[in-house]
């Protein structure tokens, strides 16, 4: 009974490892993702600059000891956006939506932020009052560094 709980632990664990999506891959995802919700809540406005980074993190059990969570985010000024930057949030909830994603919506004083996600990436879309920002953006899964051990 030890040796098959010990085979099936090792099995999950390889095969965790084997079936984890690369840097790469997960950052195509976010794009896929994140890029036509971007455009449907711009409409005629200009994309802005992506920034495209990761953390570190560290999944011993089910996922890398020294791994990265790829991040894409996008933020800029309610300058860029041509009407009311709740428009925005109505056009990134509805592609989200036509995408079959469940979305959460959170608003505070300062803000009005909707969240989503499915099979490890979380993403988020906001408008900031204050400072009459606009944001979208996610993060996936921890994956193997590619400069790491």
């Amino acid at each position: 009974m030890t040796l098959a709980l010990s085979t099936i632990l090792f099995l999950t664990m390889t095969g965790c490892s084997l079936l984890r999506p690369s840097v790469e891959e997960v950052r195509n995802e976010l794009a896929r993702l994140i890029d036509p919700a971007l455009d449907a809540g711009l409409g005629e406005a200009e994309r802005p600059e992506a920034s495209i980074g990761g953390g570190y993190c560290h999944e011993p059990l089910i996922g890398p000891a020294n791994g990265i969570r790829p991040t894409l985010g996008y933020t800029f000024s309610w300058t860029v956006l041509e009407g009311d930057p709740n428009d925005f949030l109505k056009g990134v909830e509805d592609h989200w939506r036509s995408e079959g994603l469940e979305i959460e919506v959170d608003e505070t004083d300062n803000a009005r932020i909707l969240f989503s996600g499915k099979d490890g990436y979380n993403l988020s879309a906001a408008i900031i009052f204050d400072s009459m920002e606009a944001d979208i953006g996610g993060y996936g899964p921890c994956v193997d560094h590619p400069d790491r051990d």
